[in-house]
């Protein structure tokens, strides 16, 4: 019986593994700002926002309180699905610094 549970932990770590983006040299967190000022989510919606200097980062206001997350390394942050978005491949992702538009659903 402890066979077939080895095979079904080594499968699941061998789809993880592909699930998981390689390390490159590009893949560490992009410089910059993490921050955003205290004013970024009044009066926006509950949502995931691009974060205004970082595309490897994306900003979540929840009751007008802002809360900032980094992608996984070799990730960026893609706002679409909206309202919440996603961190994506780079090739999915076009982004140009100060060239994000709102995604407020």
């Amino acid at each position: 019986m402890i066979t077939p549970l080895k095979t079904a932990v080594t499968g699941a770590a061998a789809l993880l593994a592909l699930a998981v983006p390689p390390t490159t040299a590009h893949s560490a967190p992009l410089a910059g700002p993490v921050s955003v000022p205290d004013s970024f989510c009044e009066g926006r919606a509950d949502a995931n926002y691009p974060h205004p200097e970082r595309p490897d980062a994306f900003v979540q206001c929840s009751g007008e309180l802002a809360y900032v997350f980094d992608c996984q390394p070799g990730l960026l942050y893609n706002p679409y699905p909206r309202p919440w978005g996603q961190c994506d491949w780079p090739d999915n992702v076009d982004w140009q610094p100060g060239e994000w538009t709102d995604p407020t659903p």
